[in-house]
């Protein structure tokens, strides 16, 4: 029988999203999943827009250049009922965290992790009705065994671009950057403002483009650096529709 869970983002306009996700929505699963691999607010964000789901991994967006659908699944990635499945986008909005919780009260669902002010909280309504820290309740449980130092997705963003940017061309890479923390520390400040993603959409459009023009289509290397571009590509435009979208909320508030 499966485990069902909310998985909620207060956002920065003070409404509350709320999506389904059908399986394994106990602390052993879901509760790692999101402490480990959700603890960025970008990332978090990207979750949510996908609507209700089926099954969380640790992984938001598929391979591009390979198939994903709700039963032809990569592994480690998030299986969604719209994205993967074909139906419609579907989540829920709340005003209050009052009202929030109200509904999960009346609700089939058995736990809810609440996303807020940058940490993690769950509801196991077996035990209740009660917020609680979902760090505290996995330490509790002895499923984790030390507070993990925060996650950042911009941070893994900028590790996949340093490594893509340094094997698509290693000598201009070591004449630009004097190190791979230089490396590292650039693309960080590419990622931090729209235009500076724009500026890395239009790098990777361009490589994507000599890729295309390459005669030897067999060659290995040149498909492997063609895949990650398209991947980053995708990553990157979905980055920056959140980020607009946070900026947007910021000067509305």
């Amino acid at each position: 029988m499966s485990c069902r869970s909310n998985i909620v983002m207060k956002q920065k306009d003070g409404i509350y999203k709320s999506i389904y996700c059908h399986n394994d929505g106990n602390l052993e699963h879901n509760g790692v999943m999101l402490y480990y691999h959700y603890s960025d607010p970008i990332k978090v964000e990207l979750l949510t827009s996908l609507g209700d789901i089926s099954l969380l991994e640790e992984n938001v967006f598929p391979d591009t250049t390979k198939e994903h659908t709700f039963d032809n699944r990569q592994d480690f990635v998030t299986v969604a009922y719209h994205r993967d499945r074909g139906e419609d986008l579907r989540f829920d909005v709340y005003n209050s965290k009052e009202k929030l919780l109200d509904d999960f009260s009346k609700s089939n669902i058995n736990y809810l992790y609440l996303f807020e002010d940058d940490k993690w909280y769950v509801v196991d309504k077996e035990k209740g009705l009660n917020l609680e820290s979902l760090e505290d309740n996995l330490l509790k449980e002895n499923l984790i065994d030390n507070p993990s130092i925060p996650y950042s997705y911009e941070d893994e963003l900028a590790v996949e671009l340093m490594n893509y940017v340094k094997d698509f061309d290693p000598y201009e890479y070591n004449d630009v950057y004097d190190n791979d923390d230089h490396a590292f520390n650039d693309m960080k400040r590419s990622l931090a403002t729209t235009s500076g993603i724009d500026t890395l959409i239009e790098s990777l459009c361009n490589d994507i483009q000599c890729f295309a023009s390459e005669n030897d289509l067999s060659n290995h290397d040149i498909s492997d650096l063609s895949k990650r571009a398209f991947n980053l590509l995708t990553k990157l435009n979905q980055y920056s529709k959140v980020l607009e979208k946070q900026e947007d909320k910021e000067m509305d508030i």
